[in-house]
């Protein structure tokens, strides 16, 4: 079989301990090819056993892989039509419809500072290593990355009211201890850190697929994602910020800290609550109020 990169896999167990998942290209013995979508976890074993790595092959057809990929936050029949554009059999037009969702956004503190002076080269750098780092810490989530607008990120969980938000939240934690051993790299090489705020809350938001033929665009709107996003402004380098909702149907094994008091655009006060990470203090700032309007 041709087509794994063994050596960047190895790369990646070794600094990440993980291979996020991944389509390849495989050629065959027998000189045919098809694409699998892959993963890798390390688990340590007993005794002498040297630790070992679990790949798994989601042996699906691209087809199959998009309509579940996209139907976690639109309808499959909205995939499905799309993906049939242009075998005359069906047209596409714009669509939207109100679904729950939990949305985390990212945000790099001091960005503009961060790039000035700096050449396309070390800015595409840094963003690859931001965007990779997301991409590793969410998707093993459920999460969807929805958009990205410089170093804000909003990334999308499909939600019902039964389900819990612990796969965001982990996802939040996973994620800032990525950027933690990603930082102590960048210090080794004599760069800046990237020190990332993160913002948590549940709700409902409209899902749209916008446009025409010729150019349909998806994006999700809504008070939910402003939230979200209010919180990540709000939010210090290392630390995620969660709503009240969020707190409240993430289960037991999450510890919160109280938070600034937030104004969402003109709305009355609303509390946000602080993750408590592995390795922070027993010092908690006490609450504050902040207007996120003014936080950039």
């Amino acid at each position: 079989v041709e087509g794994v990169p063994l050596q960047e896999f190895a790369e990646q167990l070794q600094m990440h301990g993980e291979v996020g998942l991944r389509k390849l290209q495989l050629r065959m013995a027998n000189g045919r090819q098809r694409a699998v979508y892959v993963r890798g976890q390390t688990f340590e074993t007993s005794g002498d056993q040297p630790d070992s790595t679990l790949y798994i092959v989601d042996d699906v057809t691209e087809r199959e892989h998009i309509i579940e990929s996209f139907s976690r936050y639109v309808s499959r029949a909205v995939v499905e039509r799309v993906l049939r554009q242009g075998r005359g059999d069906s047209k596409v037009e714009p669509s939207g419809e109100l679904k729950r969702a939990v949305l985390l956004a990212c945000g790099i503190r001091d960005f503009r500072a961060l790039i000035k002076d700096q050449g396309p080269a070390m800015v595409t750098e840094l963003l690859t290593e931001y965007i990779r780092c997301i991409g590793d810490a969410v998707f093993r989530h459920g999460g969807t990355i929805d958009s990205v607008v410089g170093d804000a990120v909003l990334v999308y969980f499909s939600h019902r009211p039964q389900q819990s938000c612990a796969p965001a939240v982990r996802a939040a934690a996973d994620l800032q201890a990525r950027f933690e051993s990603l930082n102590d790299r960048r210090e080794a090489q004599g760069r800046p850190p990237l020190l990332v705020g993160c913002g948590i809350h549940v709700g409902e938001v409209f899902v749209l697929d916008v446009g025409n033929e010729q150019r349909m665009v998806h994006t999700v709107v809504g008070e939910a994602a402003l939230i979200a996003q209010t919180l990540q402004d709000v939010a210090s380098g290392g630390e995620v910020l969660v709503s009240p909702g969020v707190r409240e149907c993430s289960g037991a094994s999450f510890d919160y800290a109280d938070g600034p008091m937030l104004s969402v655009r003109g709305q009355g006060p609303m509390p946000a609550f602080r993750l408590v990470l592995e390795g922070d203090g027993d010092e908690l700032d006490e609450p504050t109020q902040v207007d996120a309007r003014k936080k950039r």
